[in-house]
């Protein structure tokens, strides 16, 4: 199960990309993210991967995230000129 509970990322001191996120996925599931630019999708995967900083709590099964890392693989979208 991922967890996260009160997640918030800023990247500025006025800039909120994430603002006390809370939810649970149990699985297995095959979940998608939709938004709109700039609504935080990336920065909630970034999150979740330790990638950025956060506030408050994000765990799978139980355990931080930080313990998975070497277990998942994330392969960010860029665009080539």
């Amino acid at each position: 199960m991922l967890d996260l509970q009160k997640v918030s990322v800023h990247y500025s001191s006025e800039e909120w990309a994430l603002d006390e996120i809370s939810f649970s996925l149990v699985g297995p599931t095959i979940t998608g993210i939709i938004g709109p630019n700039g609504a935080g999708k990336s920065t909630l995967l970034k999150a979740i991967l330790n990638i950025v900083p956060y506030t408050s709590q994000i765990t799978i099964n139980g355990v931080p995230t930080k313990k998975w890392l070497k277990k998942i693989a994330y392969v960010e979208q860029k665009k080539c000129n």
